[in-house]
């Protein structure tokens, strides 16, 4: 069970910059969050959706419900992915690092 903590701005904003700009798989969370905000989706729903192996999908999903970005519902296999209230609530701040992480990602061009 995943304990839920509230997160202040700054919060998001250090662990975004972090999740999304500081660790290899940055610009793949950043597609799945962006993803499941305008549609709430399953794991094999996101792997089809955005190109990656099942198994990737899974551990990014991981990394961003551990630090409370997305929630999960339903029963394990088949559950639904969306963005958490805080996550919402800074979205313009996603969004901001979003766009630094895209812009990074064309010149790299990572495979993840």
């Amino acid at each position: 069970m995943v304990r839920h903590l509230l997160l202040t701005p700054e919060a998001v904003k250090r662990l975004l910059n972090y999740l999304i700009l500081g660790t290899r798989g940055g610009y793949a969370r950043a597609r799945i969050i962006e993803t499941i905000r305008s549609q709430q989706l399953n794991a094999h729903q996101l792997s089809e959706r955005l190109g990656y192996d099942y198994s990737t999908i899974r551990h990014h999903l991981e990394v961003l419900i551990e630090n409370n970005l997305i929630t999960a519902s339903g029963n394990r296999y088949g559950q639904i992915y969306s963005i958490s209230p805080e996550l919402e609530s800074n979205y313009e701040t996603f969004v901001l690092i979003y766009g630094t992480s895209f812009a990074a990602e064309k010149k790299t061009s990572h495979p993840f």
